[in-house]
């Protein structure tokens, strides 16, 4: 999805309005988070920042093929990890036997194992809804990035799901205890925006479970081989892709 360069004149801030309505009336193919990431990374040197994930969930994921540095580094030509997460860092390297995964904060500096390094794609999955200062984050992670990387891809959870509207009806908040904020396409292209990128393309990716009557017209669908598609509500992550 683009946006329109209507909507894109407010993301720049060059327009205001204080109830600015944005239709997400699109329909999009149901398409995975992670097949996606892995179609991008095939065959290119990857940085994947934030590398670890929760430690309690490496082994899981792992034995339910879902842990996604393992599944990039099958498919690129060369993928480096970096987390903050010293503990999960040390499991990767001593239990796991991955070499090329740093224990950094590359938003500071960069280890001096990797500055000489250059990378075709920069992956940030699931991150910036943790961090303290969005906008700060990305601007750092440019000023180190820029002259070593091509392209940089965000994840994150979508706020515009339908899931989220039925907590609000059940009065119900239904959240990873770890997230600061919550981001919508509109918000996560401001803040892209506003830390010094351009928002090239938004995917969004990881339909989520459908209401019966829709589950049932969508078996059928595919039953009968009917592509089907759905409007932004019933996807739940969200995926950028922008450039340095």
């Amino acid at each position: 999805m683009i946006f329109s360069p209507e909507i894109q004149s407010y993301i720049r801030g060059e327009r205001f309005s204080n109830a600015l309505k944005i239709p997400y009336s699109g329909k999009y193919t149901e398409q995975n988070r992670i097949e996606l990431l892995l179609q991008i990374c095939n065959g290119k040197r990857i940085l994947h920042i934030g590398c670890a994930d929760h430690l309690p969930l490496i082994k899981q994921k792992m034995e339910q093929g879902r842990w996604l540095h393992s599944l990039l580094c099958e498919v690129a030509s060369e993928c480096t990890g970096v987390d903050i997460n010293a503990d999960a860092v040390n499991y990767i390297t001593q239990e796991l036997k991955l070499s090329d995964v740093h224990y950094a904060d590359i938003t500071h500096e960069l280890p001096e194992a990797l500055r000489e390094r250059q990378w075709d794609v920069v992956v940030m999955g699931e991150i910036l809804e943790h961090v303290d200062n969005p906008v700060g984050f990305l601007q750092a992670l440019k000023k180190q990035l820029q002259s070593r990387a091509t392209e940089l891809v965000i994840t994150i959870p979508n706020s515009f799901n339908l899931l989220l509207m039925n907590d609000i009806n059940s009065n119900t908040e239904d959240i990873n205890s770890d997230h600061i904020y919550h981001f919508t396409p509109y918000t996560l292209g401001r803040v892209i925006y506003k830390s010094g990128f351009t928002l090239q393309e938004l995917y969004f990716a990881d339909r989520v479970a459908l209401p019966f009557p829709m589950k049932i017209a969508n078996r059928l669908k595919k039953m009968l081989g009917i592509t089907r598609r759905f409007t932004a509500k019933y996807f739940a992550t969200l995926i950028v892709v922008t450039h340095f």
